[in-house]
């Protein structure tokens, strides 16, 4: 009878460290994934569009994009399957709601006074 417990808390522990370590791997292991940090590399990775041309800065000597930035917008373009210019907005408009900065760029604060 002692055996049987044991033998069954054994498995129960197992199972639970199993679904620990596939959720630790799938949320958080998996999500720091590299971000280059060179102008090049970043460009290969998709973080360049039309509206946000980074090729002139190839040559130049200073690091690439911001990096916790650009894991950010990384996750939103594999997760919600966007791309480069709608993950960039996305972020803008979280940081801005985060602010309590509206989408016309004004203050949501009551008391904000606008003069014309």
């Amino acid at each position: 009878m002692e055996f049987r417990l044991n033998f069954k808390l054994g498995l129960v522990a197992v199972i639970v460290l199993a679904v620990f370590v596939t959720l630790y791997y799938k949320y958080i292991y998996k999500r720091k994934e590299y971000i280059p940090v060179s102008f090049d590399e970043q460009i290969e990775l998709g973080f360049n569009s039309d509206n946000f041309n980074i090729t002139n800065n190839l040559n130049d000597t200073r690091q690439g994009l911001n990096e916790l930035e650009l894991r950010e917008i990384n996750n939103l373009m594999n997760t919600n399957k966007i791309s480069f210019d709608q993950a960039r907005l996305k972020r803008l408009e979280r940081t801005l709601n985060q602010n309590n900065i509206d989408e016309s760029g004004l203050p949501r604060d009551p008391k904000f006074v606008q003069f014309k």
